[in-house]
């Protein structure tokens, strides 16, 4: 009786520890603190979320799963559009979704992120090119953790306040979404 008794502890012990590294999120996310205006680099109060799965590729590791996520308005460069901020109106938003290829041989200071980030952004000048490359990035995720986190990070809703909906409460949003799965 005594080693049946043995045997279903180590069994539950077993159990345990696979539920455990089942429910264990690999997910990391890492805020970068970007510019807003071109012309005052030091202000830097814009929000880019870091996502990548530390788990992914173990056989061939990489940093090739690493994806750059930021809300922003549209339009963001438009007069009308930063008065509108200004004054507290609501503007419509847009998610970028970027992957960024990085090297596994590299530690990348804050400022080398930004400017990679800022690398696949600067091509996109319109809202329809910049949501095109956003659903291309995004069909092409083949990480299921990344890609099931970033599904629900979409359903934030696309309006922008400077005050109160910004992209600080976007990263906000993120890192909440990664820390309750």
């Amino acid at each position: 009786m005594f080693f049946v008794k043995i045997i279903i502890l180590i069994f539950s012990i077993i159990l345990f520890f696979i539920n455990t590294l089942i429910s264990v999120n690999s997910l990391q996310i890492k805020i970068l603190h970007t510019s807003i205006l071109n012309f005052l680099p030091q202000l830097k109060l814009h929000h880019v979320a870091l996502l990548s799965n530390s788990f992914t590729n173990l056989t061939n590791i990489n940093y090739n799963n690493v994806y750059a996520i930021d809300f922003s308005p549209i339009n963001q460069s438009d007069p009308i559009t930063l008065t509108k901020l200004l004054f507290a109106f609501n503007v419509p938003g847009e998610i970028r979704i970027r992957k960024l290829n990085l090297n596994l041989n590299k530690n990348y200071n804050d400022d080398e992120l930004i400017n990679i980030w800022y690398d696949k952004n600067i091509k996109n000048y319109c809202y329809i090119q910049s949501q095109n490359f956003t659903d291309y990035t995004f069909n092409n995720i083949d990480d299921n953790d990344i890609k099931n986190i970033i599904i629900d990070i979409k359903k934030w809703n696309l309006f922008m306040n400077l005050y109160f909906h910004n992209c600080q409460h976007f990263s906000s949003f993120i890192k909440k979404l990664i820390y309750k799965n």
